[in-house]
C-alpha cells in the first residue's frame, strides 16, 4: 500500500514539472513560453508527442521473462506525453514521459533525483537510478524520462534486478 502512494507521489511530481515545463507564457505575447525563437524554450519541432506504445516495447513477454510468471497482456494507459503500461493489477508499471527536447527532459530527471534515498545507476541510458525501498528505476535518455515500477511482495533487491532488465529493454527500444 505504501508504494502505490509513494508512486502516485511521484507521478505527481513528474506531472507539475511537466507543468511548468511547458507552462504558459503568463499572458505576454510573443513566442510560447516568453522565450525568443531558436532558445530552448522553442518547441515547434521538438514538441511533437509521438504515440508510444508502451506495451509494445516491453511486451508481455519481457514480463514473463523477467518474473517468471505470465501476467497476459498488458494494460496501456496514456495521457500525452506520459504514456504507461501496466501488467497484473498494476505489479509491474511502465511509464514514458516525452518532453519536448531533451534539456527539458534533464531538467525533470534532475528534480527526481535530488533526494538521498536515489542510488545512481551506471551504464543505462544518460543518466539513471533506483529509488529505494521502491523497486522503481528510474532514467533519462534523450528527450524521455522512463520509469519501471514493481510493486510485488518480493524483496527489494530482487525487484530492482526485474525493474534493470525490463528498463535495459525499454531503452533500447527507444533507439
Amino acid at each position: 500500500m505504501m508504494k502505490s502512494w509513494v508512486s502516485v507521489l511521484v507521478l505527481g511530481m513528474f506531472l507539475l514539472a511537466l507543468g511548468s515545463l511547458f507552462g504558459c507564457g503568463g499572458g505576454e505575447t510573443g513566442s510560447p513560453g516568453g522565450s525568443e525563437p531558436g532558445t530552448s524554450r522553442d518547441t515547434t519541432e521538438s514538441a511533437e508527442i509521438p504515440d508510444l506504445d508502451v506495451c509494445e516495447l516491453v511486451t508481455p513477454s519481457d514480463v514473463e521473462a523477467a518474473m517468471g510468471t505470465s501476467f497476459g497482456r498488458g494494460e496501456r494507459s496514456d495521457s500525452p506525453p506520459m504514456f504507461t503500461c501496466s501488467y497484473g493489477d498494476t505489479d509491474v508499471q511502465i511509464s514514458v514521459m516525452v518532453y519536448p527536447d531533451a534539456a527539458d527532459a534533464e531538467a525533470a530527471y534532475d528534480m527526481g533525483t535530488n533526494t538521498k534515498d536515489s542510488n545512481l545507476i551506471e551504464g543505462l541510458g544518460d543518466a539513471a537510478h533506483s529509488a529505494e525501498p521502491l523497486g522503481e528505476i528510474r532514467v533519462l535518455k534523450d528527450r524521455y524520462e522512463l520509469s519501471v515500477d514493481l510493486f510485488t511482495s518480493m524483496d527489494e533487491e530482487r525487484e530492482l534486478e526485474i525493474a534493470k532488465a525490463l528498463a535495459v529493454k525499454l531503452v533500447a527500444r527507444l533507439d
